[in-house]
């Protein structure tokens, strides 16, 4: 999800500059709010519950009242409404790339149902399928930045001094 953030940061950048800025502004806003709200859940997931597992493991029994009150408190509602902004969000993005045609609309529709889809609590299957989705057309999507960034004719800008005003240099 850390690495999500610096590409829907690049995909804006790349819409910004066309008609469909307003649309993409806000998928980014309510994506990056998502995100947020998501990141919580898996940090207990990723670093908490390992700890309770091996203490249950080790024989401590009562460790196991912790878990079922973590999923069924404000944790779970705070990540299904961040699942909901990143679907938004994510939606919004793919209609500002299909009306500015700036990108490829498969791969930014590919990459909306896959960020649309994604739950943690769906079968290892399914999450597995997802994320070949959102894999696959983010490599497409991450590719067509990266051509449409590239000088053409092979001619490559030198890097330029930046000076401040009324400096000496």
């Amino acid at each position: 999800f850390v690495l999500l953030i610096r590409g829907l940061l690049a995909l804006y950048g790349r819409l910004a500059g066309t008609g469909q800025e307003p649309v993409a502004r806000t998928g980014l806003g309510f994506a990056l709010a998502g995100i947020g709200l998501v990141l919580p859940a898996l940090g207990v997931e990723t670093f908490a519950l390992p700890v309770v597992g091996h203490a249950y493991l080790a024989g401590h029994a009562a460790v196991e009242a912790v878990v079922a009150p973590s999923y069924r408190g404000p944790m779970t509602a705070v990540m299904l409404v961040g699942l909901v902004l990143l679907a938004g969000g994510a939606i919004r993005l793919f209609v500002a790339v299909r009306r500015s045609g700036a990108l490829p609309a498969w791969a930014a529709a590919i990459f909306a149902i896959g960020l649309s889809a994604w739950c943690p609590i769906f079968p290892r299957p399914a999450r597995i399928i997802d994320a070949l989705l959102i894999g696959v057309s983010g490599v497409a999507l991450a590719w067509s930045l990266w051509r449409a960034g590239a000088p053409r004719g092979g001619e490559r800008d030198a890097p330029r001094a930046v000076t401040a005003p009324g400096a000496i240099g």
